[in-house]
C-alpha cells in the first residue's frame, strides 16, 4: 500500500513543477501561440434598445463544459473575451428579469480568430429574438464529451416533493416503490452530491426545490471514481453567487399530512459569499404488502399466505452553510457543512397463515413491529480552486469529512391463534433488537490540468477512508424480563482503504474529432471484522481502470460519440457480515466476507441532431460484468427461507435509447423518452427462466405555459414486464428480497400547475402525483422448491400545494469583482 502511495505522489510532482515554470513563463507555454482568439459583442434590451449593464456573461468550451472566460457587460453593454485558443465554444448571458439565454456553436478558427456578435437582443417575454440567434429558455438537457446534463429548476416534481420525485421525471432512471434508483435496469449506481459522495444525504431527504440540475455519466471517465456498475448520478444543488443579499423562502403542503419548508439566505460582498440553508419535512405514507407462497417438498405441496399493512412517518431537519473566500481573481478556497437529524417512527401489521394442499389453515399467527429511529449526521468539506492566465491550466483540492451515527429499536409481538409446535419451538411472542450504528469517512483529493501539446493533460490522486459500525442486539422476553440473546446478537466493524490517482489526456485529431483518453489505478484494502465471533476477513487487491472517449461533430447539428470504460462494484459491508440475522424468523439471511469485487466493462455508442425544432438523442450501450455477486435464496422443509450472497460467473447487457425534445410551439415544449434493455445472467444458481430478460420504459415530460396566466406539467411513465435475475445489480431484484422472477408492467402520470405572483418574486404551485392511482408492484419470484406472488401498493396519489418567495432576486449592485467572471461559475 505504501508503495501505492508513494506512486501517487510522484505522478503528481512533475506536472506539478510544470505548472510552475509554465506560470511564471507567462505566455512562453506551447498554448501561447494559438491562444490570439477573441469574441465580443453587446447586450441591449429589445424594446428600449438600451444597454444593459452588468449582465452576466460566460464563455464555455463546447467539448467539455469548462469555463473559458467571464465577466459583466460595462456601462454601454459591451463584453470582450480575448486569449482564446481555437475550437468550438457556447456563450450563456444572465441578467436580472430576463430569462437565461444561450448561444451555441461559437467557432473561433484560424483564419477567422476574431468574432464580433454584434448586438445580442434579450427580451422580457418568450418571444423570438432578433439579433444573434439565442435560445429563449435554458435547455432542458445539454451534451458534453462524457456527460448528460438534465436542468430541472422548472420542474414541477420539485413542488413539495424529493429528489426521488426528480428522479422519475429523467430519461434512463427508474424507481421502484421503496425509492431505489437504477440506471438502464441496474440499480448498482453511484449517487453523487455537487460531484461528492455523501454519507448522510439520501434521495428522499433531499428537497427537490434545492436541485438545480442533474448530471448523468454512464460512462464515466478516469477521473471519477469507478464505483457503479450503470454509472453515475451526480446532483448538483442551487447556490448563488450574486452581490448584495439574496434568498428564497418556500412552503408546500401535502394531503395525508405532509408538508415542508425550506429558507436559503446568500450574501456576497467583495471577497466574501456566504449562505445558509435549512429545510424542514414531515411526512406520513400507508401501504400494503401481500404475498402468497407455493413451496414443493417431495409431493408434499404447502401454501403461506401473508396479508401486512404498514405506515411510515418520518421528520428530516437538513441545515446547510458555506462560505466562499475569493483571496484574488485567481485563488479561492471555499467551505461548506452540513447538518443532518432524521427521526423515525414506523409499524408494520402482517397476518401469517399456513395452508394444507386443501387450502385448510394448518397454522395462524399475527406479527406487530414497532420501529423508532433516531439518526443524525455531519459532513464538512474544504476546497482550494486555483486558475492561471491559460484557462486551461488549473488546480483543485478537496477534503472531505463524512460521519452518521443513529439508532433503531424494533419492538415485535406475535399472537399464535392456531398454532403449529414446528413453528411455535423458536418463534418468540416478544422480541425487541436494538441496533446501534455509526459510519465515518474521509476523502482528500487533489486534480490539476496542465496544456500539453495542443491537448491538455489531467491528472490526480485521491485518499478515501471508510468505517462502519454496526452493534446489533436481540432481547427476549423471559421470566417477565428482558434478556439479551448472546446467540442472535452481533458486532460487526467494517475498514475500507483505497489509494489512487489517474491520469487523462485529450487532444482534436481534426477540426470535428476530439478523443480522451485515461487510466486510473486503485490499491484497495478491506477488513471485515466480526467482533461478537473473532473473526477478521481480509482481501487487498489492485485494479487498473481504462476510459477512450471520441466524438464526432459533423456539423453544427449532428455529431456522435463512441466511449469505453472499466468500472468496479465492491461488496458492501451489509452483503460481507456473516452473522444470520434472525429479525424476522421465518425470513433469515446472512453476509459472504469471502466475496470479492465485480468487475464491469461498458461500452456505448451515442448520436445527437438538432432538426429545427427537434433535438434527437440517441445511444446503444453494452455492459459485462466478471464475478457478479448474486442473491441466493433457499427454503427449508420448515419454511424457513434462508438468503446469502455469492460470487457467480459473469452477467451481461445490453440496451438502447432514444430521447426527442421538441419546441412544438413557443408556449409548448414536450421531452419523450425510450429506453430498451436486455439483461442474461451465467451461474449455477440461476434458474433456467431468468437466465435472460429483456424490458423497456416509456416516459413523456410536457411542459405549457400559458403566457401570464398558468404554467402546466404533465408526466407520464410506463415500466413493460421484466423477468428479473438474482443480481444484486438488478434494480428489480432489491426489491423482491433477491430472488428471481418477474415484475409486471406499471405505469402512472403526474400533473403540476405553477403561477408567478407579485410581479415574479412569489409563485404558487399545485402538484397531483399518480393522478390515476395506478402505480402498484406485482411480482412473481421463482425458487429451487418455490413459487411467491406478491403485490405492493402505497398511497401515491398525492395533492400538494406550495408557495415561495424571492426577494432581492431582480437586485444588482456594483461589484468589480464580477469583472473577473466569479458568478455562478463552479467550473
Amino acid at each position: 500500500m505504501k508503495k501505492i502511495f508513494k506512486t501517487g505522489l510522484l505522478l503528481l510532482i512533475p506536472t506539478l513543477l510544470s505548472s510552475q515554470n509554465f506560470q511564471q513563463g507567462s505566455g512562453n507555454g506551447q498554448m501561447s501561440a494559438e491562444k490570439i482568439g477573441k469574441v465580443s459583442g453587446k447586450v441591449i434590451d429589445c424594446d428600449s434598445r438600451q444597454a444593459l449593464e452588468f449582465a452576466n456573461v460566460v464563455l464555455y468550451r463546447s467539448r467539455d463544459s469548462v469555463v473559458a472566460e467571464g465577466g459583466i457587460t460595462d456601462e454601454a453593454g459591451l463584453f470582450s473575451f480575448s486569449k482564446l485558443s481555437f475550437g468550438r465554444y457556447y456563450l450563456m448571458i444572465q441578467f436580472v428579469g430576463y430569462p437565461s439565454f444561450t448561444k451555441d456553436s461559437i467557432f473561433i478558427r484560424p483564419n477567422k480568430p476574431d468574432l464580433d456578435l454584434g448586438n445580442v437582443v434579450l427580451k422580457l417575454s418568450s418571444r423570438d429574438l432578433v439579433g444573434v440567434e439565442i435560445k429563449d429558455t435554458k435547455a432542458v438537457m445539454e451534451y458534453s464529451l462524457e456527460k448528460k446534463v438534465i436542468n430541472v429548476e422548472s420542474n414541477l416534481a420539485a413542488s413539495g416533493g424529493t429528489a426521488v420525485d426528480i428522479m422519475q421525471t429523467i430519461p434512463a432512471v427508474q424507481v421502484d416503490i421503496d425509492g431505489n434508483v437504477s440506471l438502464r435496469g441496474s440499480g448498482n449506481v453511484t449517487i453523487l452530491v455537487d460531484g461528492r459522495p455523501s454519507g448522510i444525504v439520501s434521495l428522499d431527504e433531499l428537497p427537490a426545490s434545492m436541485i438545480e440540475r442533474v448530471e448523468i455519466i454512464t460512462n464515466p471517465s478516469a477521473r471519477y471514481d469507478p464505483d457503479g456498475t450503470s454509472g453515475i448520478i451526480n446532483i448538483v444543488l442551487k447556490k448563488k453567487k450574486k452581490p448584495g443579499y439574496n434568498g428564497l423562502v418556500s412552503i408546500n403542503s401535502g394531503l395525508g399530512n405532509r408538508y415542508s419548508a425550506s429558507t436559503s439566505l446568500n450574501y456576497r460582498y467583495n471577497k466574501f459569499n456566504v449562505f445558509a440553508n435549512y429545510d424542514y419535512r414531515h411526512f406520513t405514507m400507508e401501504g400494503y404488502s401481500n404475498n402468497f407462497r407455493e413451496s414443493t417438498f417431495g409431493d408434499s405441496l404447502t401454501f403461506l399466505d401473508q396479508k401486512g399493512t404498514w405506515d411510515r412517518n418520518g421528520k428530516f431537519h437538513n441545515v446547510r452553510f458555506g462560505a466562499d473566500y475569493f483571496i484574488n481573481p485567481k485563488n479561492t478556497l471555499s467551505f461548506s457543512g452540513l447538518l443532518n437529524f432524521r427521526d423515525f417512527k414506523n409499524s408494520d401489521f402482517t397476518n401469517y397463515a399456513n395452508l394444507s394442499l386443501s387450502k385448510d389453515t394448518t397454522s395462524f399467527f399475527t406479527s406487530s413491529t414497532n420501529n423508532v429511529s433516531k439518526n443524525s449526521g455531519q459532513e464538512f468539506s474544504m476546497n482550494y480552486k486555483k486558475t492561471f492566465d491559460n484557462k486551461v491550466q488549473e488546480l483543485t483540492a478537496d477534503v472531505l469529512f463524512s460521519s452518521t451515527g443513529g439508532n433503531y429499536d424494533s419492538y415485535m409481538v406475535r399472537d399464535f391463534l392456531m398454532a403449529d409446535t414446528s413453528l411455535s419451538v423458536f418463534l418468540n411472542q416478544l422480541q425487541n433488537t436494538l441496533s446501534d450504528n455509526t459510519r465515518k469517512f474521509v476523502s482528500a483529493q487533489t486534480d490539476y490540468v496542465h496544456p500539453l501539446g495542443s491537448g491538455r493533460l489531467e491528472t490526480g490522486y485521491k485518499f478515501y477512508w471508510q468505517r462502519n459500525d454496526l452493534d446489533y442486539r436481540m432481547m427476549n422476553f423471559v421470566g417477565n424480563v428482558w434478556v439479551q440473546d448472546s446467540s442472535r446478537s452481533n458486532e460487526f466493524i467494517y475498514n475500507e482503504y483505497i489509494h489512487s490517482a489517474y491520469g487523462i489526456y485529450s487532444n482534436s485529431l481534426t477540426e470535428k474529432i476530439r478523443y480522451q483518453i485515461g487510466l486510473r489505478a486503485e490499491a484497495a484494502q478491506s477488513e471485515s471484522n466480526q467482533v461478537t465471533q473473532a473473526d477478521v476477513y481480509k482481501n487487498d487487491y489492485f485494479s487498473l481502470f481504462p476510459s477512450v472517449h471520441i466524438k464526432y461533430e459533423m456539423n453544427d447539428k449532428h455529431s456522435a460519440q463512441i466511449s469505453y470504460s472499466r468500472r468496479v462494484n465492491r461488496p458492501g459491508s451489509m452483503v460481507l457480515n456473516p452473522f444470520v440475522n434472525y429479525s424476522d424468523p421465518l425470513n433469515l439471511s446472512a453476509g459472504n466476507p469471502y466475496l470479492k469485487p465485480e468487475y464491469i466493462n461498458a461500452a456505448e455508442l451515442a448520436y445527437s441532431a438538432q432538426i429545427k425544432n427537434t433535438t434527437i438523442n440517441a445511444s446503444v450501450f453494452y455492459r459485462n460484468i466478471e464475478g457478479v455477486i448474486s442473491r441466493i435464496m433457499t427454503l427449508d422443509t420448515s419454511g424457513v427461507s434462508f438468503t446469502t450472497y455469492k460470487n457467480q460467473d459473469k452477467s451481461y447487457a445490453y440496451g438502447s435509447e432514444i430521447i426527442l425534445t421538441q419546441q412544438i410551439q413557443k408556449w409548448w415544449r414536450l421531452n419523450t423518452s425510450f429506453s430498451y434493455f436486455l439483461t442474461g445472467f451465467k451461474g449455477a444458481d440461476v434458474n433456467t427462466n431468468t437466465q435472460e430478460s429483456d424490458s423497456w420504459t416509456f416516459k413523456i415530460f410536457s411542459m405549457m405555459t400559458i403566457p401570464k396566466i398558468v404554467d402546466i406539467q404533465l408526466n407520464f411513465n410506463y415500466n413493460a414486464p421484466v423477468v428479473f435475475t438474482p443480481s444484486i445489480n438488478s434494480f428489480r431484484s432489491m426489491m423482491m428480497g433477491g430472488t428471481q422472477g418477474r415484475l409486471e408492467s406499471n405505469y402512472w402520470a403526474d400533473i403540476g400547475l405553477k403561477k408567478d405572483v407579485f410581479k415574479g418574486k412569489g409563485t404558487i404551485t399545485m402538484r397531483l402525483s399518480d393522478v390515476f392511482k395506478t402505480q402498484s408492484f406485482n411480482i412473481t419470484t421463482y425458487g429451487s422448491n418455490f413459487t411467491t406472488y406478491s403485490e405492493k401498493g402505497r398511497n401515491s396519489r398525492i395533492l400538494f400545494i406550495g408557495f415561495s418567495y424571492r426577494f432581492n432576486d431582480f437586485k444588482r449592485r456594483q461589484n468589480k469583482d464580477r469583472e473577473n467572471g466569479m458568478e455562478d461559475m463552479e467550473g
